[in-house]
């Protein structure tokens, strides 16, 4: 491990680091583990715990390696080793997990406690985000300005988004949104959104919760799926680049799953729509769901009617984004439309034509890694089945996450998961229930120590923000008192961390885009982000707008610089 090297020079990958290595240190640590886990041992008397205890620390090392080392081959080698001990380990039942005693009482209990706890963490650190001057113009500051403009006027219009006044509905359709408004105008803060967020997400533990109750779960099986959804990496991950739409769809889709398994036409039909009005492409996971109503369950009418929706839902946004707004983004398919002029039909054609290539661009070393992080803390378990009519809902998974090469879709730091993280945990439920007790112990076990080494190698990170807001506290303090200086009716073009904090305003720029901008938008205010690395050299931007007769009205050196326009009226 990397604390047992003297001079912090050298890694565990290098050679050099057996030679780096003191004997003596690296003994005495071994010994002080090992006399540790005996003494729990001699205390507990209960070899459960301690072979628990020590699967853990396996996982924290495993951990450790993945986080210290980022190489695809390196994080298979070690997933395989750790499935080989998890194997080993609950085989035989070494730790007992049968006689473990559960009531349905008791797993409520616990889930709602560890769902406070995803709201803690996840609408906290992402609060922090913002109140660390973190969340930037793209896309936080958008959604920020529209809710502001949604207060004001009841309609979701940008400046910040394009450089001009547009409805972000131009960008894509998402009148789901709409659902955040009423909490919005009693709370009117940018905070209000990323703990929304939060309990959004959260909530979709209460329809997993069902599904695995109707699947006649045992108790503990249960408990295992909902936690496992309450620290799924990607769902985790995916909140830190702020709120979007996409939220919606883990719980919308569960919910929908849910009233599908309980065969419940309203609510059915119901959460098809609520699941398209999230976005134009939240089609293809409702269409999909509707293919696989008809191949699985043989119901023709009622899997035709959700495939139709979808569709028509699908063509009539894309028409409309086409003739009133900026077309949809088939540019992030741009390595799959070998015809222009056919745009997306395109798409079908080239993997019709070169099913070879569709494999070229879907398993390449990043993408095959996003696909363990995103199956292996679920252990495998939605394609360990026999039913290849599943097939079916892994499509979504191929065209949203692998096909495209923009590189945020296949990410677990992105909000482009959280559709297919809902198809995934449906699987895991229904899956779960055909596997023998033994293997499906050993698959959930192993989605426990797999989400564990996952979430403390690429998750836990983010804890540095606690660190960062009490450390920065009173620079963060010295620059939101310089933004309190802009008046709150001015126009204003600010540096992208800044722009969130100025969100409540009607005329906002972001300054990076309105530089580039071929129109370029003179505002009343400029906000420019001087701290190092955060943004461009601002040294020549200062001197254009001092040459331009703007008058400085605020500045803190590597923080920040505000500038007025010499007629600017304060308010």
């Amino acid at each position: 491990m990397i604390f047992l090297v003297r001079s912090g020079i050298y890694k565990f990958e290098s050679l050099n680091f057996v030679n780096e290595i003191s004997p003596i240190t690296f003994i005495f640590q071994i010994g002080a583990v090992f006399c540790t886990l005996t003494v729990i041992n001699l205390i507990v008397r209960n070899s459960c715990i301690y072979k628990a205890i020590l699967l853990i620390i396996v996982s924290i090392y495993a951990a450790i390696l993945i986080r210290s080392y980022e190489d695809t081959s390196f994080f298979v080698g070690i997933s395989i080793a750790c499935a080989v001990i998890g194997y080993f380990a609950f085989r035989d039942d070494k730790l007992k997990l049968p006689k473990v005693v559960l009531s349905d009482r008791h797993v409520r209990w616990i889930l709602f406690g560890l769902a406070v706890f995803f709201v803690l963490y996840v609408g906290g650190l992402t609060t922090l985000r913002y109140l660390n001057f973190v969340s930037s113009t793209y896309d936080f500051g958008i959604f920020s300005q529209m809710f502001y403009y949604m207060k004001e006027t009841l309609l979701p219009m940008t400046t910040c988004e394009r450089n001009g006044l547009l409805s972000h509905f131009s960008i894509h359709i998402s009148p789901i949104l709409y659902l955040l408004l009423p909490g919005y105008l009693i709370f009117p803060s940018p905070i209000y959104l990323q703990v929304m967020q939060s309990l959004i997400l959260a909530s979709g533990v209460i329809p997993l919760y069902l599904l695995s109750r109707n699947s006649r779960h045992s108790a503990k099986v249960t408990l295992a799926i909902c936690a496992l959804y309450l620290f799924y990496p990607a769902l985790i991950g995916g909140t830190f680049y702020d709120i979007h739409e996409n939220m919606f769809l883990t719980p919308l889709i569960l919910w929908l799953f849910y009233f599908l398994e309980r065969d419940q036409i309203k609510g059915i039909i119901l959460f098809s729509l609520l699941t398209l009005m999230v976005k134009e492409d939240a089609a293809l996971y409702v269409l999909f769901i509707g293919l696989y109503v008809i191949l699985n369950n043989k119901r023709l009418k009622l899997g035709l009617v959700i495939s139709c929706m979808a569709l028509a839902w699908f063509v009539t946004t894309l028409i409309i984004l086409k003739n009133f707004g900026n077309g949809a983004m088939t540019d992030r398919f741009s390595n799959f439309i070998s015809d222009p002029q056919w745009g997306l039909l395109s798409v079908g054609k080239t993997i019709l034509c070169n099913p070879a290539y569709l494999f070229k661009e879907v398993f390449t070393p990043e993408k095959i890694k996003f696909i363990l992080l995103m199956l292996l803390p679920i252990g495998l378990i939605p394609i360990l089945s026999r039913n290849l009519k599943q097939l079916i809902l892994m499509v979504p998974f191929v065209v949203i996450n692998l096909m495209p090469n923009y590189i945020y879709q296949h990410s677990i730091y992105f909000q482009y998961t959280f559709g297919v993280s809902a198809i995934f945990f449906y699987l895991v439920v229904i899956n779960a229930r055909e596997l023998k007790p033994v293997t499906r112990r050993y698959a959930l076990s192993f989605a426990g120590m797999g989400a564990l080494i996952i979430c403390l190698s690429h998750i836990s990170g983010f804890t540095s923000l606690a660190l960062d807001a009490t450390q920065n506290h009173s620079d963060y303090q010295l620059i939101q008192s310089c933004l309190d200086q802009v008046p709150a009716n001015a126009s204003v073009q600010a540096s992208g961390y800044y722009l969130p904090h100025l969100s409540q305003r009607k005329n906002l720029y972001d300054h990076t885009y309105n530089q580039k901008s071929l129109q370029i938008v003179e505002t009343e205010y400029v906000v420019l982000d001087l701290r190092p690395g955060c943004e461009e050299d601002m040294n020549a931007f200062i001197s254009q707008y001092e040459q331009a007769g703007y008058l400085r009205i605020a500045y803190e050196p590597d923080l920040i610089v505000i500038f007025q326009k010499p007629d600017a009226v304060q308010s």
